[in-house]
């Protein structure tokens, strides 16, 4: 922003299934090191959060399919979310959604990252 002149960033859809992006813009703004992303299971619980959230606001029939493009977002760079995600698009409830997730977390704190 200071060389260029701006007096805004506008971030839109960025934040979308990244809400941490804020958090790092507002760092490098502050003059530090920007903070690193969650882990993929944080940044799964995170999702379960906003997934119940949106229950509890719009309830179920209307938060379920709302939700699936979240999701979708959030599983973005994890191990297997493109099988993932398909299988998320045809869940039909949250209570089997937040399952689906938590198995998910289970499985990837039980799996040791393998370096490339």
């Amino acid at each position: 922003m200071r060389a260029s002149g701006v007096d805004a960033v506008m971030l839109g859809r960025a934040t979308l299934g990244n809400p941490w992006l804020i958090s790092q813009i507002r760092d490098l703004m502050e003059g530090r090191d920007a903070r690193a992303l969650p882990s993929a299971p944080d940044r799964l619980r995170f999702a379960i959060v906003h997934y119940r959230t949106m229950v509890e606001e719009l309830g179920e029939a209307r938060a379920v399919p709302q939700m699936r493009k979240h999701l979708a977002l959030y599983l973005k760079g994890i191990p297997g979310a493109a099988m993932l995600r398909e299988r998320i698009m045809r869940i039909e409830s949250a209570d089997e959604t937040i399952a689906t997730i938590d198995s998910t977390i289970s499985r990837l704190e039980s799996t040791p990252l393998v370096a490339a």
